[in-house]
């Protein structure tokens, strides 16, 4: 597929990764006009492949299903640059203590939520505290390094941490757990569908949808962020199940962008002189998910013949319809941290797996396989029923599948994730529900203090090499399949994507997004 990249001056701009990502967050859809009302207020309608659950971050199941809804009413405690680093939002400044035992926030002053409740040191030990005990797993998991919140001032707060932990708080903190919500909503019953942040727009009442769509208005008065960013009066973000009719309103005039899976039909919107299209790999990754608590896959040289016994690149081009969608790799890390011999751990060798089988002594293998995709797991099925493994696959809905895969009443599932940062590799495999079984030890050991603040970054990065490694070698709890990209077809009127952060890791921001 040859699809051109954005270029300045032509109203197309280079789009990395977590730009697109960035977009996604934008999602939206749906009024009468165009890029622009009627009335000369400018919008923007945005579809995504992600559809709105509901607007509580505490509730968040995982961040392209959620953040790209939040993002328009709740700033975080910190965001991403252009270049994707961690910078200051509502935490103006932070400082680790030279032992590694306390994490000191400097909070922004004069900001209020939009129900005139006043954002302070207060509201913050409010919401870190929610979001520790109440918030759903993916959530709380955020802040396992977080011991206790001190409010040490108005504006500043110290934040108490386990040992060897809260390196990653500050990147975590431009995810879920960053989001602020005013104190005075935190027990309003519908919070869920009436979030109350500190950002320039509010929720359109009686717009929002669950599991179809939302439309934002900006509030009144002056954003306290600046009145360079968030320059769109109003945003309709949308969630399509199926990417095609997203393309379809697209095409139609119905959306003004949609953030997608790469398909065969970006080419066709990359050949019109009316859209822009841009293509990025993401931190999202397909991969076999093994439950490691059933017997037959307890022995490494079972799951080493699965990754054997798997044709990456096959199945990265049914994952995504298109051999450019998906880059076949072994290892969960593509980027910063990862190790380039670790994609080619696995090369596809049947007659490898078929050996490592017969020295473990694993015959007649019979395992109970989950879906939700049936063209991935019939092409799974097929392959692995090549090296003696047969898998009986039953079929769910994205609603149902983790309550069912939890159950553990199943041994294999194709399926996607996302690491929301680099050190969110800790979390997929260690902490991570999905994942069924014990974390194997050498993981945990290459694992051991990597978020310990009083290493240097380049010590850390080296060692998320490491436990790249371990995963790989102990293909602890999934095969991987492939590295998934994401394309943003987007009317050439809607301008802004060089400004977005260039990294996909979990900051969706229309903030820089304008109407040409």
């Amino acid at each position: 597929m040859n699809v051109r990249p954005l270029r300045r001056g032509l109203r197309r701009a280079s789009l990395t990764t977590a730009a697109l990502v960035a977009l996604t967050s934008l999602a939206a859809c749906g009024s009468d006009g165009g890029a622009s009302g009627a009335s000369g207020a400018s919008e923007l309608r945005i579809g995504s492949i992600y559809s709105p659950v509901n607007l509580d971050p505490a509730q968040a199941t995982g961040i392209g299903q959620t953040q790209p809804y939040l993002t328009p009413v709740y700033d975080q405690l910190t965001q991403l640059d252009s270049e994707g680093n961690v910078v200051p939002m509502l935490a103006k400044s932070w400082k680790f203590s030279k032992d590694g035992t306390s994490l000191d926030l400097e909070l922004v002053t004069g900001v209020e939520f939009s129900d005139g409740t006043p954002f302070n040191a207060e509201a913050v030990k409010a919401n870190l505290d929610r979001y520790k005990t109440e918030a759903l797993p993916p959530v709380q998991t955020l802040l396992k390094s977080l011991e206790s919140v001190e409010v040490t001032g108005e504006h500043s707060v110290s934040l108490k941490l386990v040992k060897g932990g809260g390196a990653e708080l500050p990147d975590a903190f431009s995810a879920m757990p960053g989001y602020m919500i005013s104190p005075a909503a935190l027990d309003n019953p519908d919070l869920d569908v009436n979030p109350v942040g500190t950002g320039p727009y509010e929720v359109e009442k009686g717009s929002f949808r669950s599991g179809q769509s939302v439309t934002f208005v900006k509030r009144e008065g002056d954003y306290w962020g600046g009145d360079d960013i968030y320059q769109v009066d109003r945003l309709e973000l949308a969630g399509y199940t199926d990417p095609n009719a997203g393309l379809n309103a697209l095409r139609s005039g119905e959306l003004d962008m949609m953030v997608t899976q790469v398909t065969e039909r970006v080419e066709e919107f990359s050949s019109d002189e009316g859209f822009n299209v841009a293509v990025s790999p993401t931190r999202g990754y397909f991969q076999l998910r093994i439950n490691m608590e059933n017997p037959q896959l307890a022995d490494v040289r079972v799951r080493q013949a699965i990754a054997y016994a798997i044709d990456r690149e096959s199945l990265g081009e049914v994952a995504m319809g298109t051999a450019d969608g998906c880059k076949p790799s072994a290892q969960p890390l593509s980027g910063n941290g990862g190790v380039p011999e670790l994609d080619e751990a696995y090369p596809y060798d049947p007659d490898k797996a078929r050996e490592l089988l017969a020295q473990a002594g694993a015959e007649n293998i019979k395992l109970k396989g989950l879906y939700i995709e049936s063209a991935l797991s019939q092409a799974v099925q097929s392959q692995l029923k090549d090296v003696g493994i047969d898998v009986e696959f039953s079929a769910t809905t994205p609603e149902q599948y983790i309550e069912q895969w939890s159950s553990k009443k199943y041994d294999v599932t194709p399926g996607s994730t996302t690491l929301r940062y680099e050190g969110d590799i800790l979390y997929r495999y260690i902490d991570e529900p999905t994942l069924l079984g014990d974390t194997p030890p050498a993981v945990i050991e290459a694992a051991d203090g990597m978020y310990d603040p009083t290493k240097t970054d380049e010590e850390r990065v080296a060692q998320w090499g490491e436990v790249s490694k371990a995963i790989v070698e102990e293909v602890s709890g999934a095969t991987i399949l492939c590295h998934s990209n994401l394309a943003v077809i987007a009317d050439s009127e809607v301008e802004g994507y060089d400004k977005i952060p260039g990294i996909y890791r979990g900051s969706y921001d229309a903030k820089f997004l304008s109407v040409g």
